[in-house]
């Protein structure tokens, strides 16, 4: 619709600036992050709200020399921009020099227009989505996601000839905390928790909220004995912390049960890795502050 050489289209971020697409630029400038008190430029264009032409181009020749292209002898520059807030700008160049007029500028700033508006909508989409997945109060994915990542981890391990491991936990005398502390500082409680079996756990693990004061982790390429080790891991790491008390500011301590299941040695369907795991933590909880697997129980701590 327009005459170009050169195009990129950038997002804007808190702190920086991606290129996310290009045409007649080196691709491998693709995802290329620029930080903004860099360029002080996109700040100014998108503070315009509306599109601009750069004969010669002054102010975007840096963009363009950064990228590797110094040959760009005129630009248009359209940002992105819906009344709620800023989203990134269209950058267009071409070799020759004032190719651009106030029809292309005009055309190019409409669907500018349009795709600001289409990657709001796709950015409304994913946080409702992500909402419908994440636990409120803990952050943690919910139970929901658990029975979709389990069953990706089924699939997974089964193409890969793999174990994994599903740990199920629950606090001790929880119930006896929130009537002693009361709930508001019981939901602490659980913020606190999560936070700390997300320090614990590797980076590859995923942990979520299965529901009430109950946890659940999965542990992937994770055989019966590397799981215990990190479930032991856990159990400790929660008998020793110090939960601070919202009102007085003491602290308060809480232990964990934890049961084991592994996939395929106890199971192989997210729904039976769940019900043995669940299985082995009513054995846990028979003495609390235990970790318990049915085929090899361990009753340490």
């Amino acid at each position: 619709l327009t005459p170009f050489d050169s195009a990129v289209i950038i997002l804007e971020g808190d702190r920086d600036a991606t290129i996310i697409a290009g045409r007649g630029i080196p691709q491998d400038y693709i995802n290329t992050i620029i930080p903004l008190e860099e360029w002080v430029h996109l700040k100014a264009l998108l503070n315009q709200e509306k599109s601009r032409m750069t004969q010669p181009i002054n102010s975007s020749i840096s963009f363009w020399n950064r990228i590797e292209l110094p040959n760009i002898r005129s630009s248009l520059l359209a940002p992105m921009v819906l009344p709620s807030a800023a989203q990134g700008v269209i950058f267009i160049g071409s070799k020759m020099p004032a190719v651009y007029n106030k029809e292309d500028a005009s055309l190019v700033q409409s669907l500018a227009y349009y795709a600001a508006l289409s990657l709001k909508n796709s950015q409304l989409y994913e946080n409702t989505r992500r909402q419908a997945l994440t636990d409120g109060l803990t952050g943690l994915k919910n139970i929901r996601s658990l029975y979709d990542d389990l069953e990706q981890e089924v699939v997974r391990s089964k193409r890969y000839e793999q174990k994994f491991s599903v740990l199920m936990c629950d606090l001790d005398n929880f119930k006896r905390y929130n009537d002693l502390y009361g709930h508001l500082t019981g939901d602490d409680l659980l913020r606190d928790l999560a936070m700390l079996m997300t320090s614990v756990a590797r980076r590859s693990d995923k942990i979520f909220r299965y529901g009430g004061e109950e946890f659940t982790l999965i542990l992937p390429e994770t055989d019966w004995e590397q799981a215990l080790i990190l479930a032991e891991r856990l159990r400790e790491a929660v008998e020793e912390y110090n939960f601070i008390l919202r009102n007085s500011g003491e602290s308060s301590h809480i232990t964990i049960s934890l049961g084991l299941s592994v996939f395929p040695d106890d199971a192989d369907t997210p729904k039976t890795l769940l019900e043995k795991a669940d299985k082995a933590l009513y054995k846990a909880k028979e003495n609390r502050n235990k970790v318990s697997w049915i085929q090899v129980v361990s009753a340490t701590g």
